[in-house]
């Protein structure tokens, strides 16, 4: 029999492994001359070609579910970071912030945990919303409180606990995991008070993770583990382990469990407001709901599970702070993974600010009024002594690309229509709203040239422009800091009303709308002078007012105040074309205004 040379391992498709069955078949001398065209033997060698392209995908499958980077299935990835000590969650509850008032505390100015709040959402569905904490009301019978929406409540429910594994399920992907509160009672657990013996009731134990340190056979923990279909509660002494050898306490035979813990309905639980609740007269809505999330997809737990296990549950550098921050439910999407918030050092800063570590969450958090807090006390604990957490308030800059690109069109069997489309969907996709991103003209260029062969980019026809919005109501001068190298004189700003303080000589009507412009001259090559102008018949007009100093080399403007009487935009060119979001800098796409040109 002939050696099979010829036998081609890399061919995996149908045709090709059948293809290269038969050429083997031929080079042998038992069958050199059957005729492989007929119909008997067409159908042994589609099935062995069948079953060879079967087992090659099956095995090929199997070898990609073993790795983080590989693994397609949410089971396969679930096992793989559990080793990591990271617990992927289910959905996350949305949260308000609202303001109880009870009038003239006729009733009670006790109100107890789980306490149901009923809200509704711009389309009027209803929403109900728990206090996980009960709380009291102050002495003017109010309480600002966080309530957390829950399509479910399952509230101190019996959990079944295997007296082997030591393993208690709650069903359900949907569940808050923050929410979970699991209490233990012992009946043989008493104390004695004043000579007396008492029974202490129900205990509180805590989640701990995979990686936590400092725990040994007294510790009242429980570990969380994710399934295909819920999730487990762990606790400590199973399969009877040793006294010596056991982590967490163990359960014994008169210990009662149970377990309270929220459903949530994921992003559908945002944008409530307007609460009631029986038990008060008023409730103020103080930040209307946010927060809400569906479970993280594939690609946002291959990117957090690693850097989850690299932190170690500690904080030392800012990929840790910004581990403990993901645990915590501050998860964005899967392809900006930081859209939600952005951690950075002091010493990035300028001027440095050593010791200190600073967060900033985007704007849906950033309405929640205890969000920014439960993010500084997560990193409080983990921090070490001489770092301390602060917190700085997002602001969104945007980014306008204008210009034109060539395009063939003996080149493309796409429409001008289409391709546009494609461009645009492209920019979009490439530079999504998020912390700590950049934008490139030279970038965009290149993704633009990728996407037909017809398409000719070029980067001196395509300008990039940043804006900021700019708040009227400072009585005092504002420093704006687009953190970046901008352009001397490129500075201008959209009309505006006016300031009433202004000494406006109106030259037509009763308009007072005015613009911004830099003078050409540097004083001391430093800044130039900002001034506020009439635009008239598309002419510079009158200046109206000096309003502040632009520093094009550090990329800051000091604005004066009572310039104008309406938000608007003021609008600067980067230098090289580039502009990269700092700090607490949150960059979004603007506007595009691309044109296609036939050549």
């Amino acid at each position: 029999m002939a050696t099979p040379d010829n036998i081609q391992l890399g061919s995996l498709d149908f045709v090709s492994i059948k293809n290269s069955i038969i050429d083997h078949l031929k080079s042998q001398d038992t069958l050199k001359d059957y005729d492989y065209t007929g119909s008997v033997v067409q159908v042994l060698l589609d099935i062995l070609a069948y079953n060879t392209l079967y087992y090659g995908f099956y095995t090929n499958m199997i070898a990609n579910e073993m790795f983080l980077d590989t693994a397609q299935k949410m089971e396969s990835l679930i096992s793989l970071v559990k080793p990591l000590g990271f617990v992927v969650p289910g959905k996350v509850s949305a949260k308000s912030t609202i303001k109880l008032t009870n009038g003239t505390c006729e009733k009670s100015r006790f109100v107890p945990k789980y306490s149901r709040f009923t809200g509704n959402d711009g389309l009027g569905v209803a929403y109900n919303f728990y206090n996980i904490e009960s709380f009291y009301l102050d002495n003017n019978c109010e309480s600002v409180i966080t309530v957390v929406e829950g399509k479910n409540l399952f509230k101190e429910m019996t959990l079944a606990v295997d007296p082997q594994t030591k393993k208690g399920f709650i069903e359900g992907l949907d569940v808050d995991t923050t929410t979970i509160v699991v209490e233990v009672y012992n009946t043989d657990q008493m104390t004695n008070i004043r000579g007396e013996e008492v029974d202490v009731g129900w205990e509180i134990w805590s989640r701990a993770t995979n990686i936590e340190s400092g725990l040994d056979q007294t510790s009242k923990i429980f570990w969380l583990e994710r399934s295909e279909y819920g999730f487990f509660i762990v606790f400590g002494g199973a399969y009877g382990d040793a006294v010596f050898t056991q982590v967490g306490k163990r359960l014994t035979n008169n210990d009662r469990v149970r377990i309270s813990y929220l459903k949530s309905s994921g992003t559908r639980g945002n944008g409530v407001s307007g609460f009631s609740w029986e038990g008060t007269q008023t409730i103020t809505t103080l930040a209307i709901s946010s927060g809400g999330e569906e479970e993280p997809n594939l690609e946002a737990i291959r990117f957090f599970a690693p850097k989850w296990f690299a932190s170690q549950d500690r904080a030392v550098t800012k990929e840790d702070c910004r581990s403990l921050l993901v645990e915590a439910g501050f998860v964005g999407d899967a392809d900006d993974p930081y859209s939600k918030f952005n951690v950075w050092g002091g010493e990035e800063m300028d001027p440095p600010r050593y010791g200190r570590v600073f967060v900033s969450l985007s704007e849906n958090y950033d309405s929640d009024f205890t969000a920014p807090a439960d993010a500084i006390a997560i990193l409080e604990k983990k921090t070490c002594v001489s770092i301390l957490p602060e917190y700085m308030s997002s602001f969104d800059y945007g980014f306008k690309c204008v210009g034109n690109v060539s395009y063939d069109p003996m080149q493309t069997n796409l429409s001008e229509e289409v391709l546009s489309g494609i461009i645009n969907e492209k920019i979009k996709d490439h530079y999504p709203n998020m912390f700590d991103s950049e934008i490139s003209i030279s970038s965009l260029v290149n993704q633009i040239n990728l996407i037909d062969s017809s398409l000719n980019a070029n980067t001196n026809d395509i300008s990039l422009t940043i804006s900021k919005k700019i708040d009227p109501t400072n009585t005092m001068p504002v420093l704006h800091e687009f953190k970046n190298p901008l352009i001397a004189g490129s500075l201008s700003s959209d009309e505006f009303v006016a300031h009433s303080s202004l000494d406006v000589d109106v030259p037509m009507g009763d308009s007072r709308l005015i613009r911004l412009r830099v003078r050409d001259t540097l004083v001391g090559d430093e800044y130039q002078v900002i001034v506020a102008y009439y635009y008239w018949n598309n002419q510079v007009d009158t200046v109206v007012a000096i309003a502040g100093k632009y520093y094009p080399l550090s990329g800051k403007v000091i604005l004066n105040p009572n310039i104008s009487s309406e938000e608007f935009d003021i609008h600067v060119v980067p230098e090289q074309a580039k502009f990269k979001a700092k700090e607490n800098m949150f960059l979004k796409l603007q506007s595009l205004d691309i044109n296609l040109v036939a050549v």
